[in-house]
């Protein structure tokens, strides 16, 4: 078997799973995303490409009217060189970009589609023993939260939630009152910078997209990306790009009322727990869905020493 379902497991798939995903922690971060009961996009994991793969694919998104695929990739043993994931690819076109990624020992994850580009916000939520609140690193709209988690640019706002009390019953983010909510905003030219960065990226992603091979200068990477989002109606960071909108507190509270119980929840599952960083984003239409879990001394093998 290749194709596996990461939604509504039970126990006997969940366990079965787990077994052939063992040493991909992202994506077997994903099937912890459903026992904890956290929203993700629905979607299917495969290992490898065999004779039927093709067929389960289509058979599976067909029944979700889906056409277009997110596309996501974990490796065993991965090292901060992993490739981009979270694009779109036609699900008539998705073998060839699969095979690749097969070639370089990757497995792929093929999701609902979401388009980066129309992300109202992006999060990282550290959860770590020796710090008592829960950090939460933000980007707003039209980036995406690969460009914190990659250390492409530094967050828009930085957000200290409180943590609960391992021994104190806990009834929900009720609790929660914006005067319980720490911020730190970046500064309005920090974050026009960030605008810059953010443009320059996209830029270089349509070069690559488009197989372009002339070397273009951040002016034309960024008109380039400015063309691109107006002619295909991503315009949410066009329409961001002089003033940062903070996070409203409904959407924290809805953030927090599915994480803060993590670690206890991790515990009661025997997973793996603090410290870690989960990370999600608020999609169209104001949906929170989740990515993945890091745990920091697992996410790459450092590199070998040379000998000499």
């Amino acid at each position: 078997m290749s194709v596996y379902k990461i939604s509504n497991l039970d126990e006997e798939t969940f366990i079965k799973t787990s077994k052939a995903l063992k040493g991909y922690y992202k994506f077997l971060s994903i099937l912890y995303l459903d026992l904890l009961g956290l929203p993700k996009l629905d979607g299917i994991i495969i290992t490898k490409w065999e004779k039927d793969t093709e067929e389960n694919i289509k058979s599976f998104f067909k029944k979700k009217s889906i056409q277009k695929v997110m596309i996501r990739s974990d490796k065993k043993n991965e090292t901060g060189k992993l490739p981009r994931g979270g694009y779109l690819v036609d699900i008539n076109n998705m073998k060839e970009e699969a095979l690749k990624l097969f070639k370089n020992n990757r497995i792929i994850a093929l999701l609902e589609p979401a388009n980066f580009y129309d992300n109202l916000y992006g999060f990282n939520a550290l959860f770590h023993p020796d710090i008592n609140y829960i950090h939460m690193e933000v980007v707003g709209p039209g980036f995406d939260v690969s460009d914190i988690k990659r250390g492409d640019i530094s967050p828009h706002e930085i957000i200290k939630l409180p943590r609960v009390n391992h021994n104190q019953s806990f009834n929900g983010a009720e609790e929660l009152s914006p005067w319980k909510v720490k911020r730190t905003i970046m500064s309005p030219g920090h974050y026009q910078k960030a605008v810059f960065y953010r443009l320059v990226k996209i830029g270089r992603l349509i070069t690559k997209q488009k197989n372009l091979q002339q070397s273009l200068d951040e002016d034309n990477l960024i008109e380039l990306a400015i063309d691109y989002l107006q002619k295909s109606n991503h315009t949410l960071l066009l329409n961001n790009m002089n003033k940062y909108n903070p996070m409203s507190f409904r959407y924290i509270e809805n953030i927090y009322y599915y994480i803060v119980l993590l670690p206890k929840k991790m515990k009661l599952f025997s997973f793996k727990s603090e410290p870690f960083v989960i990370s999600g984003g608020i999609i169209k239409p104001n949906r929170v869905v989740f990515w993945d879990i890091v745990w920091p001394d697992l996410k790459y093998v450092p590199p070998k020493k040379s000998g000499g």
